[in-house]
């Protein structure tokens, strides 16, 4: 006979069934696979209860009090699981479940089997057990450290008491009490279902939104069901009426389903978590406004201050990748100050887990896996071998003031960081706010990516009008300056004695280095025209060296070559990488002054460069360079500058020298950086692409790497020599 009680155990099996099933297809995790034997039991029972009622006398009363005992089993063993029980506890708790559950299995196979007593006892021994079991999730919730997870606990322990209640409801009727609503099963399946979406759903206030969507979806079910009543109940017994008032209700509630629901979702939102959905509106209306902005100190300038003022940040930051690419570095921040870098030989975890993951950090959840990993009653840190690496990532966290981390992402690397905390409320983010955060940092990666090719272009234009300029410049300075020095050697220096000697000598002289700069200065604008060939960097870096040795490096200057054997031959012009080679080291050899080591080396780099080949893009392999001195080092403001063309700190430098090695290198498809800290000299590295050879597996010939569109010095080495960039001249 169907009744109450038989529709809702038909809806605890289905609801059972179907959280099991979310749960496992999600993932196969132990806790997951305990929670699907919990639910199966949960699921026949309630299948034989809704079939013991169709049967007539009872036939099924045995395998009800069987499927009971393998209850406190399965609960058992997921509680056990749940609150990360192990060793003796875990064994003599697991032991006397099995206990109870042979002696309800005892008691069902008794002649007394079917009688109201047993069933009695069976029902008082699964309150006790899982009552027991909710007693001491309450009694964890208070020895927690996260506050968070305490509350976890807490709305699963009072959840399942209640429904424990409700399920007790449903026996009264054996006791002759019938005048309590049979609810049980509707109470344990909405029960199974809030423990699975527990599980599921990692963040407290996850489950605030899933109560609040659970509260919509009640209101709209029942408005929807008094729709349909009013259609439908009022035609009695009137058959011809019927079909016609159904279909009539069911367009109306189809009609009325999306906006009614649209509107009790914005209206019980508004209601509870009207600062969420706040939050949520601001978040979008960033991400839409940013994209149109391409100033990388406007974007961070600006996503700081909407974030700040939501007033759901204590803590905000945004760190960028350094030149070196070895740490992240401050670039703007809210609230209290965090550290100014994040380095790779500090939190070397931290830089792993970008290269590995590019999911955002989230502290609690490497708080909570550092949790469940601790034994029972211990804390976080009583396995330090095993959590060191989320103990190291925290710590990283904690120096940058976060509890989230937003990588982001641009050129397949992780050129930033968008950190945030809210230190009034432990997981002050849903699921769906960290969702929009993470787009607002993949907006900000795209227009860090856009200000990147927006100063590309305006470097072009640039180098575009300097070059037009470069050649009517260089015949108004180079006329006058003809002429200049005709006359003053027309007056023969050697001839003039006193002081006029050397005014003229002096004009000369001055014509000569103002010529020169001319000339590196055309150099410098006109485009580059190369011939490219593979050549042997080891084989340049002697023969270089060599004649500077004999020529140019003091006696005092101890240079030393560390070159790699067996390396692979570049793909370049040889005496344009000679020049800037000269230029690096006659840079270093003045930094130290005329005494102090320098370390010349080469050596396969693991990183690589892309190039378009015949049968589509590869990864070709790259040499590393590295010139580095023991001089007085580079100051950080220097280095920001160094490479930009007239910037020099010497007295009579053209700061043009290392600018045209960066458009040689460049030029090439390769990069040249600068590492430096002060009093701990300075070292350049020059990364260059290898020459594919035949036979090469992704290219059958040897295809250099494209010659980008970039001015670079033309003339050869011997000819033109490079003036020296600027350097630090620090006492």
């Amino acid at each position: 006979m169907l009744t109450l009680v038989t529709q809702a155990a038909l809806l605890a099996m289905v609801v059972s069934l179907a959280s099991a099933a979310a749960l496992v297809l999600k993932d196969r995790r132990p806790l997951y696979v305990r929670f699907a034997g919990l639910a199966l039991s949960v699921s026949a029972y309630y299948l034989a209860v809704f079939v013991d009622a169709l049967l007539p006398a009872g036939g099924l009363v045995r395998v009800r009090l069987i499927v009971a005992g393998t209850i406190v089993v399965t609960g058992s063993l997921f509680f056990e699981g749940l609150l990360g029980e192990s060793g003796s506890t875990a064994a003599t708790r697991r032991r006397d479940a099995v206990v109870v559950a042979a002696f309800i299995l005892v008691l069902a196979l008794s002649p007394w089997g079917t009688t109201n007593v047993v069933a009695v006892a069976v029902a008082g021994l699964l309150i006790l057990t899982l009552g027991t079991r909710f007693w001491q999730m309450e009694q964890r919730a208070r020895r927690v450290e996260l506050a968070a997870q305490r509350a976890r606990l807490r709305y699963l322990a009072v959840g399942g008491t209640l429904a424990l209640f409700g399920a007790v409801l449903d026996g009264l009727p054996l006791l002759g009490l019938t005048w309590f609503p049979s609810v049980g099963g509707v109470c344990v399946a909405i029960y199974m279902y809030f423990l699975s979406q527990a599980l599921l759903r990692l963040r407290l206030l996850d489950l605030h939104e899933l109560l609040g969507k659970a509260a919509v979806l009640s209101t709209l079910g029942l408005i929807l069901a008094t729709v349909f009543g009013l259609f439908v109940v009022w035609v009695g017994d009137r058959p011809g009426l019927f079909l016609f008032n159904t279909l009539v209700a069911s367009a109306v509630i189809l009609i009325l389903f999306e906006p009614l629901r649209s509107a009790l979702e914005q209206a019980t939102t508004r209601l509870f978590f009207k600062e969420q959905l706040d939050f949520t509106l601001t978040l979008r209306a960033l991400v839409r406004e940013i994209a149109s902005v391409i100033e990388v100190p406007k974007v961070t300038e600006r996503v700081l201050d909407v974030l700040y003022d939501t007033k759901r940040v204590t803590h905000s930051s945004v760190y960028l990748l350094s030149p070196d690419g070895l740490s992240y570095r401050l670039a703007a921040h809210r609230g209290p100050r965090p550290a100014t870098s994040i380095s790779h030989r500090v939190h070397a975890s931290f830089f792993a887990r970008l290269d590995e993951d590019r999911s955002p950090l989230i502290a609690d959840l490497l708080m909570r896996r550092m949790l469940e990993r601790a034994p029972e009653g211990g804390t976080a840190l009583s396995t330090p071998e095993v959590n060191l690496r989320e103990q190291n990532l925290l710590d990283s966290m904690e120096a940058m003031r976060a509890d989230l981390c937003f990588p982001i992402v641009g050129h397949d690397r992780v050129v930033g960081m968008l950190s945030l905390r809210d230190e009034r409320l432990a997981e002050a983010y849903s699921t769906d706010e960290i969702s929009i955060l993470a787009q607002l940092a993949e907006q900000m990666a795209i227009s860090l990516e856009n200000s990147e090719m927006f100063e590309r272009l305006k470097e072009r234009d640039r180098l575009a009008a300097l070059g037009e300029m470069a050649a009517g410049l260089a015949h108004e300075i180079r006329n006058p300056l003809g002429a200049i020095k005709s006359a003053a050697q027309y007056l023969d220096p050697a001839s003039v004695h006193g002081d006029e000697a050397e005014f003229l000598q002096i004009i000369v002289d001055e014509v000569d280095r103002l010529n020169h700069v001319v000339s590196t200065f055309l150099d410098y604008a006109r485009p580059y025209r190369g011939t490219f060939a593979p050549f042997d960097l080891n084989d340049a870096l002697q023969k270089t060296v060599k004649l500077l040795r004999a020529r140019e490096i003091p006696p005092g200057v101890r240079v030393r070559l560390a070159l790699s054997r067996d390396l692979a031959r570049v793909m370049g012009d040889a005496e344009q990488i000679r020049q800037v080679i000269l230029n690096l080291i006659f840079n270093a050899v003045q930094a130290m002054d005329g005494k102090g080591r320098l370390l010349i080396s080469t050596r396969p780099s693991r990183a690589g460069v892309d190039a378009t080949l015949q049968d589509g893009t590869a990864r070709l392999g790259v040499i590393e360079l590295r010139i580095k001195d023991s001089g007085p080092g580079i100051t950080p403001e220097v280095q920001k500058r160094i490479f930009i063309p007239f910037f020099t700190t010497k007295e009579k430098g053209t700061g043009l020298g290392l600018a045209i090695c960066q458009r040689i290198i460049q030029a090439h498809g390769g990069t040249i950086e600068v590492r430096s800290r002060r009093s701990r000299g300075a070292e350049f590295i020059v990364k260059l692409p290898v020459a594919l050879q035949k036979g090469d597996i992704r290219s059958e010939k040897s295809v250099p790497p494209p010659v980008r569109d970039v001015p670079a010095l033309a003339a050869p080495a011997a000819a033109v020599p490079v003036a020296p960039a600027a350097r630090t001249t620090t006492p």
